[in-house]
């Protein structure tokens, strides 16, 4: 086996690119061209070894999940200023593998590919606007891209990623100018963020200076993100949105006034850029459309009675009452005709057929012949009845009975009812039948007319937009359908309910482009398709009158209108929609329902109770955030917080005066008589808390103690970043990384050692030496080097939230240093550290929110809109509703880029 090496890689430490070997080698120093064959030799060390082609598998998965959104690691290292790694050492000797220093074949080259080179301008055209304002709109970087990045390229990455051994499917070998990155974006971004965190190149390899890292990430970073604010004209385009079943449940409710909560029966939605309401995800599988289906169904049945004379009835029942005569008393509420029906069925015997006769209020109305043997028989009739209370008599008129013979004839009543007065409206009918039954038959002229002035402000407000003609009269040809078969206008109703409930129309957020938009063009969205964005951002539902009202008049397009009606929405019950559905996402809390510690390490205090209350906890600092818009930096430094008198002793904060003893005794005062009467088990009972504090549904504001501030020190979030059996610092700091900070590490490289196996093999040491030990692997260092120092701030909480000052027999070091030499000590300093950076978490939390009320992921030309917003809301120290106000007066939020004409 032969191979060469360049010139320039002299004396330099590589790898075999053999698929047969993988090893680590130093190249020679530069000499007559020569070709040794390797020689076998003893390792002198054993070191983690692997084949080129596990290595470029192994590579692959690494590097194509490092990160999703690239640009996001750009605040790590502005963050915290990462160091160069170590140089690698010797890893072979002359005598193991001698290799020729040949030069490498010289390659013409290429031609940079420029947006003068290719003809491209500012202006949109037809048919090629994409691609023209992608590259008009960047700013190219002031070095050239040799300059800049490719002498980096070529003396540290080429060898593994060039046109000859292109390991992880990643040929660097062709790219020669910023529109190279620029074409091949995804794939640049998951570069820069690995190379940025210090992951590559591998640190056995050669590696950087901090200076050389720190000038090609600045580089690739501007090529890739600098984009030039005043060409940017591009607001992005969003999937068309299925609801999701929060949006169902909600539209539901305020469209019909019914709550069912029938998608807690649907498939779950899948979930993209960390929130369930993305275009791209909610897709219509063939199980939810059977489920939207059988809803329909059941929301018509329940909002709207079929038969309103149903609701006219007063029926009383008597079994099977064997009688000569009886007397019943009804009321009749208004002069009107009254259906009267007879359930009744009689014992044959002798030569005639059982009969009986009846009256009302002394007036006879039925003679009636029983033909059927113990079989029922109804009997019903329609006469005019004066209001007040009348007696309805049934007498027996032809009894028989021989004893003899064993013949008895005899008479049983099954039931009486009275319907009426017929014609009338039930007075109760529920409010959601009267909300959408707003006309019938006999006062509109006809059922047709009935169902159109029905249904026309019922579908305009369930497609959330104007019903057109088309639309209402074939709604009102099914009514007429179902009514000339038999079935009453109301069932008629019924059905067409349903069918808007299933259409397109409603499952869907469907936004059009005007018929003459050039694609690419951005256009804005019409005001009912801005009310719709706007209330499914701040509600999760659909617009309420004022805003359809306000889309009517054309008016939501006014800044000041539009401003105003985020602060009504914001006040309004119905924002806590937004706690529910976009903070508890942002924060990750749904992972706390599946966190199950070991109870027999953390004791009595941590119930079911006690992750319910922890979660309410955040839930209620969230929309306090909200109604008393804070500074979204108080997410990090707030001194307050919210408990219920569970987790106030949890987390030692007094409630009402009482701590300790005393709230051992106030828990006591609500256990059930029975444990109070047992003194062993009272005593159990008093350790334990397993029972109902005294109001504990009651939660107030407080002062926290000072070694908790804000979510960080929240039992919520130190819960769900940990293990059932002990903390996670790994877990804390990556959290902090993509939750705080926006900077998600890429994932651990192939065949590393879990940190478990590290402890299980040195139980001995305390879990910072673990981890210590852990990061000596190559392929940890440079990304634990960032996330380790975050999480072991909170090592002096639990893996339930509680303070501790030994984690078993070690004693607690909370202390960190950050990779810009930031030291710290505990949680409160860091997150001092944090709120001195908050620019870092106010861009990422303003991503975040924008991603969720957009519906779509950020793309590099929203960061011009992004910034915009940064910036405006600054003065006022980026308070959460100014926030809200700049995301929804931005041009992603009121504009979209039209698609082809074809498309509509």
């Amino acid at each position: 086996m032969a191979f060469t090496a360049s010139e320039r890689h002299a004396g330099k430490i590589g790898r075999c690119p053999s698929a047969n070997c993988g090893r680590k080698l130093r190249v020679p120093e530069a000499r007559p061209q020569v070709v040794f064959e390797p020689v076998p030799a003893e390792r002198k060390s054993k070191k983690r070894k692997r084949s080129a082609e596990t290595a470029k598998a192994g590579a692959a998965v690494w590097v194509k999940g490092a990160v999703a959104a690239g640009a996001v690691l750009a605040l790590a290292v502005g963050f915290f200023a990462l160091q160069s790694g170590e140089e690698a050492a010797d890893l072979a000797a002359p005598s193991e593998l001698r290799v020729a220093a040949r030069p490498a074949p010289v390659q013409p080259p290429a031609t940079p590919i420029t947006s003068a080179a290719a003809g491209l301008q500012p202006s949109l055209n037809v048919g090629a606007a994409a691609p023209q304002m992608v590259l008009a709109a960047m700013v190219e970087p002031k070095l050239t891209f040799e300059e800049g990045v490719g002498a980096f390229l070529k003396t540290h990455c080429i060898d593994c990623h060039g046109p000859d051994y292109a390991e992880a499917d990643i040929n660097l070998g062709t790219v020669n100018s910023a529109d190279d990155l620029r074409a091949e974006r995804d794939k640049w971004e998951r570069i820069l963020a690995i190379v940025r965190v210090g992951a590559m190149p591998p640190s056995e390899m050669d590696q950087p200076t901090a200076e050389e890292r720190a000038a090609a990430v600045d580089w690739i970073d501007r090529a890739l993100h600098e984009v030039n604010c005043e060409i940017v004209n591009d607001p992005g385009r969003v999937t068309v949105r299925r609801l999701n079943r929060s949006e169902y449940d909600n539209t539901v409710r305020d469209l019909l006034g019914v709550e069912l909560t029938l998608s807690d029966d649907f498939p779950a939605d899948d979930v993209g850029n960390g929130f369930d309401n993305q275009g791209d995800v909610l897709t219509l599988p063939p199980l939810l459309l059977e489920k939207y289906l059988h809803a329909a169904e059941k929301i018509a049945g329940q909002a709207i009675v079929g038969d309103p004379n149903s609701l006219l009835k007063t029926s009383k029942e008597y079994g099977n009452r064997s009688i000569q005569s009886m007397e019943e008393k009804f009321k009749f509420p208004a002069h009107g005709d009254y259906t009267i029906r007879i359930l009744a069925n009689a014992q044959q015997a002798g030569p005639e057929k059982a009969k009986y006769e009846a009256t009302l209020a002394g007036i006879p109305f039925a003679k009636v012949t029983l033909s059927g043997d113990r079989t029922q028989e109804v009997f019903e009739r329609t006469v005019p009845v004066k209001p007040g209370e009348h007696t309805l008599k049934i007498k027996f008129t032809n009894d028989f009975y021989k004893p003899d013979a064993k013949l008895d004839r005899n008479l049983y009543i099954e039931a009486i009812e009275v319907i009426g007065p017929l014609g009338t409206r039930p007075e109760n009918l529920p409010e959601t039948h009267e909300a959408i039954v707003t006309a019938v038959p006999e006062t509109a002229g006809g059922v047709k007319n009935a169902a159109a002035e029905v249904f026309r402000p019922l579908v305009s407000r369930a497609y959330r937009r104007p019903a057109t003609d088309l639309e209402i009269a074939r709604l009102a040809s099914l009514v007429e359908s179902v009514v000339r078969d038999g079935r009453t206008f109301e069932e008629g109703v019924q059905l067409g309910l349903q069918a808007v409930l299933s259409s397109p129309h409603f499952l869907f957020r469907i936004e059009r482009d005007p018929t003459d938009a050039r694609p690419g063009e951005p256009v804005g969205v019409n005001d009912y398709e801005l009310a719709s964005r706007l209330s499914y951002f701040l509600w999760s539902s659909m617009p309420d009158e004022e805003l359809f009202q306000l889309a009517e008049e054309g008016r939501l397009g006014d800044d000041a209108v539009l401003a105003q009606q985020v602060d009504r929405m914001l006040n309004d019950p119905k924002s806590e929609a937004l706690v529910e559905g976009f903070f508890a996402q942002w924060l990750n809390l749904q992972l706390l329902d599946e966190f199950q510690p070991d109870g027999r390490m953390f004791g009595p205090y941590w119930t079911s109770a006690t992750k319910a209350a922890m979660r309410r906890e955040t839930e209620l600092f969230c929309r306090e955030i909200v109604r008393e818009d804070l500074p979204v930096k108080t997410f990090l430094d707030a001194d307050f917080t919210f408990v219920n008198p569970r987790l106030a002793e949890y987390y030692g904060v007094p409630w009402d005066g009482k701590t300790g003893d005393a709230m051992e005794k106030y828990y006591a005062e609500n256990l059930p008589g029975f444990i109070k009467k047992d003194g062993d088990r009272l005593k159990r009972e008093r350790r334990r808390r397993a029972y109902a504090f005294r109001n504990e549904d009651v939660f107030k504001r407080v002062s926290l103690p000072d070694n908790r501030r804000g979510i960080l020190t929240h039992g919520s979030i130190l819960a769900l970043t940990s293990n059932p059996v002990g903390t996670s610092p790994v877990k804390r700091g990556k959290w902090i990384l993509d939750n705080i900070l926006g900077t998600p590490p890429p994932p651990a490289p192939p065949n590393v050692p879990a940190l478990e196996e590290t402890q299980e093999a040195n139980k001995d040491l305390s879990l910072r030496d673990a981890l210590a030990k852990h990061r000596e692997d190559p392929g940890c260092a440079s990304c634990h080097a960032v996330m380790d120092p975050l999480g072991f701030a909170f090592e002096h909480f639990d893996a339930v939230g509680q303070w501790r000052e030994k984690d078993g027999r070690f004693e607690i070091d909370a202390s960190g240093e950050l990779p810009d030499g930031t030291t710290f000590e505990g949680a409160t300093e860091l997150v001092a550290v944090l709120d001195g950076r908050s620019d870092e978490f106010v861009t990422h939390f303003t991503r975040q929110l924008m991603t969720y009320g957009l519906g779509r992921g950020m793309e590099w030309f929203d960061r011009c809109s992004v910034d915009e917003v940064v910036e405006a809301t600054r003065p006022n120290g980026h308070r959460f509703r100014d926030l809200v106000r700049g995301i929804v007066l931005s041009d992603p939020f009121r504009k979209r880029s039209a698609e082809s004409i074809a498309a509509n």
